[in-house]
């Protein structure tokens, strides 16, 4: 394994320390080795199927990177879920089943004999906004990740809200329509897996293919890819109404298409102006770290943790 490019040096935030910080995602497993304030971002693996295939994947993955840059001093993870990082365990439901009903930190840090630290994946994200990010010089912020599903975490008073039951800032959960939840609705892998079914592929396509397939007036594509943008903006929409923030960021490898937050933005305006909240003004932008917030997370919340013990 050679070093990568450097994909982010945070201005002020030069902390020493060697972490593996790892983005479990529905689809694939994203990392990055940070090193005296750089992030080094890693080749991503597609997510294992069962438990014991992905061990033995972060173990290989743990095993090339200390051959290039030595020991580490822990491995930090960004997973979805319900995250419990005081019981060290995943609640909840998420794309990843494997990784929830058990002391999910004690289990590891066993097989890789190193400290680990958990979080969940958007909160992770809005972590890294919060850091170095964003969110950075605001008061209070919505965090939406689209994926495999809409993650989302919530910022007041510069603080990341997780609530009673670790379910604060989960709009995914949101029912949208009588049809789908917001992470249905407005999720490109959900939407990739319909077209798929109703083509009646041998394969199933990729969000990025769904949108291709769009720009070359697919209809079915089209219409689907229409119903992800409206549904994104009426559940940023929804969620405006409630926490009424000083942003809105939006995080995923989606972000990074031309002109998608801005379309996004003049939908969300559309709902302001059909629902009279014309007082209400729209501050919608791509997360800071796009693809990478939530290992760039995974990092900063190894370093509160180890600074708070």
């Amino acid at each position: 394994m050679s070093k990568k490019e450097i994909i982010y040096e945070p201005q002020g935030y030069s902390v020493k320390a060697k972490i593996l910080a790892i983005d479990v995602g529905g689809t694939a497993i994203k990392s990055g080795v940070w090193i005296e304030g750089k992030l080094f971002l890693q080749k991503s693996v597609t997510t294992p199927k069962d438990l014991a295939s992905f061990v033995s994947a972060i173990e290989l993955l743990k095993i090339s990177v200390e051959t290039v840059y030595g020991k580490l001093e822990g491995l930090s993870f960004s997973l979805p879920g319900a995250v419990d990082t005081l019981k060290g365990q995943i609640g909840g439901v998420s794309a990843v089943p494997y990784i929830h009903g058990f002391p999910f930190v004690e289990y590891m840090e066993y097989i890789f004999k190193c400290p680990v630290c958990i979080e969940n994946d958007a909160n992770c994200a809005a972590l890294a906004e919060l850091t170095a990010g964003g969110a950075k010089n605001v008061h209070s912020a919505i965090i939406i990740v689209v994926g495999s599903g809409i993650g989302g975490a919530l910022i007041i008073d510069k603080n990341i809200v997780k609530g009673r039951h670790l379910f604060g800032g989960e709009f995914g959960y949101m029912q949208l329509n009588e049809e789908h939840t917001f992470s249905q609705a407005a999720s490109p892998v959900h939407h990739a897996r319909r077209y798929s079914l109703e083509k009646g592929l041998k394969e199933e396509i990729t969000g990025q293919q769904l949108f291709n397939l769009s720009l070359a007036k697919d209809h079915l594509a089209k219409k689907s890819v229409d119903y992800l943008k409206d549904s994104l903006a009426r559940g940023i929409f929804n969620a405006m109404m409630v926490v009424d923030p000083d942003c809105v960021l939006i995080g995923g490898a989606i972000v990074t298409r031309s002109g998608f937050v801005e379309e996004i933005e003049q939908r969300v305006n559309h709902y302001l102006v059909q629902n009279r909240a014309i007082d209400v003004q729209t501050n919608i932008h791509p997360c800071s770290f796009s693809k990478e917030a939530n290992v760039m997370g995974a990092v900063f919340n190894f370093i509160e943790v180890r600074n708070n013990l």
